[in-house]
């Protein structure tokens, strides 16, 4: 967990992570340009963070299951929960958190963006606030990314991660 660990430290291992099975993909017999960038909550954050590095490769495509704080300016009001462990793992300077946020940092890729970009969010999601899905999604759109967001109307913050149960 990233609050454990660090955001920092979280964030270096997994462009490490993805920068490991690109250099390895073909002995392992896979395309290294058919790379996908994926995760769940805090997963789903870093997958986004990746996508948006520019030393990172271009991903195929990238999925964010109610992927935690894509659209967090330091003045959103937060759930509860994802207020306690955002400043466990941010700080509590929140006119910080920008920094640590995905939709910050939607035009640090110059030149193509990647552009198929899904967010996959729960309405019921009572640890993450759904318009963060919303407000990202646009912020994307607006700076050239391919994003688009599937809302699952009576998904919460897990049961997205479980295809086709709250359709």
């Amino acid at each position: 967990r990233a609050y454990n660990y660090g955001v920092a430290n979280a964030f270096q291992d997994a462009m490490a992570a993805v920068r490991h099975i690109v250099g390895h993909a073909r002995e392992w017999g896979a395309n290294p340009d058919n790379i996908h960038y994926s995760g769940h909550s805090a997963g789903g954050h870093l997958a986004l963070m990746c996508a948006s590095d520019p030393g990172m490769p271009m991903p195929r495509s990238v999925v964010g299951l109610a992927a935690a704080g894509v659209y967090i300016d330091g003045k959103t009001r937060l759930p509860q929960m994802s207020a306690q462990i955002f400043q466990t793992a941010w700080g509590s300077d929140r006119s910080r958190w920008a920094q640590f946020s995905p939709h910050t940092h939607l035009n640090d890729r110059n030149g193509p963006k990647p552009q198929k970009v899904t967010l996959i969010q729960g309405r019921q999601d009572n640890q993450l606030d759904p318009n963060w899905a919303v407000n990202y999604v646009n912020a994307g759109l607006r700076a050239g990314w391919g994003t688009r967001l599937n809302m699952q109307q009576n998904g919460d913050h897990f049961s997205v991660a479980n295809p086709g149960r709250n359709q």
